[in-house]
């Protein structure tokens, strides 16, 4: 037997056997991948389990398998918001200002998913408040969001010497590839009051 036979008899062993080792691992990998409909039924719960009872361990292990669904799932508990006060540039009373009240809503990592103003232009005297304009609308909004409506409500609630700017709007939860899985419809509610002072409510 010559030697160059068994050289080539040995590279051809070494070959298979690296066939077969691939052949092995990706017999491995379909094994234990999920299907596009499983992953689909794992966010439905969820989103179901994070408005209701918190997530399970199998929640959580799922997640940290796709960091990119749960970088695009809202978490209610991490909801904060803020708010912008300035001089208001069109009225020319020294009390008239234009506020700008906003819910931040973040996703399980943390992430801003979108936010939702609650705006208006207001006076106040001492003893009313008044609203020359109010609106809501969207802002840093997730590009898989889809907004469906910003001004959903609109309205000015006069109350006795106070005033309140209250404005909603809806926004679908989606996520690339897997589909849209619920509705947002996040609200702010502003109180002026006769002495300039200012509450805030929001929710959605």
């Amino acid at each position: 037997m010559s030697l160059n036979f068994l050289r080539k008899k040995t590279m051809m062993a070494a070959l298979l056997g690296l066939v077969l080792i691939f052949t092995g691992m990706q017999g491995a990998t379909a094994a234990v991948s999920e299907t596009d409909q499983e992953i689909i039924a794992k966010i439905k719960t969820v989103v179901a389990n994070i408005e209701g009872a918190g997530l399970t361990g199998a929640d959580k292990a799922f997640l940290a398998q796709h960091p990119e669904i749960a970088d695009k799932i809202v978490d209610p508990s991490k909801t904060t918001h803020s708010v912008k006060v300035s001089k208001d540039q069109v009225q020319t009373m020294a009390s008239c200002y234009y506020s700008d009240r906003y819910s931040i809503w973040r996703s399980i990592t943390g992430g801003i998913v979108y936010q939702y103003h609650t705006a208006g232009n207001f006076c106040y005297t001492g003893y009313s408040s008044s609203v020359n304009s109010n609106y809501g609308y969207f802002d840093r909004v997730d590009g898989i969001y889809v907004v469906q409506n910003s001004n959903e409500v609109n309205n000015r609630i006069a109350s006795g010497s106070a005033t309140i700017l209250h404005t909603q709007g809806k926004i679908n939860e989606c996520i690339l590839y897997y589909g849209c899985f619920q509705s947002f419809y996040p609200w702010g509610k502003t109180t002026i009051y006769a002495n300039g002072a200012m509450s805030f409510q929001y929710g959605g």
